[in-house]
């Protein structure tokens, strides 16, 4: 039964979150992640406050 195999993953998890990851990605494995090019405009944006790091928030 599959929600027995993920029933154990979850007792697994508070013991083990590291292998109950794996035990889920040989259950559904995950699509593999796209690689992003060195100096990618991603590593530029700002984070998900709004504000570049080290900048201080603005209060409006």
């Amino acid at each position: 039964m599959e929600q027995q195999a993920y029933a154990e993953i979850n007792r697994l998890y508070f013991k083990d979150r590291a292998a109950a990851r794996r035990r889920v990605d040989d259950l559904v494995p995950r699509p593999p992640r796209k690689a992003v090019p060195a100096g990618d405009v991603l590593a530029a944006a700002p984070g998900a406050s709004g504000h570049a790091v080290g900048q201080a928030p603005v209060r409006r």
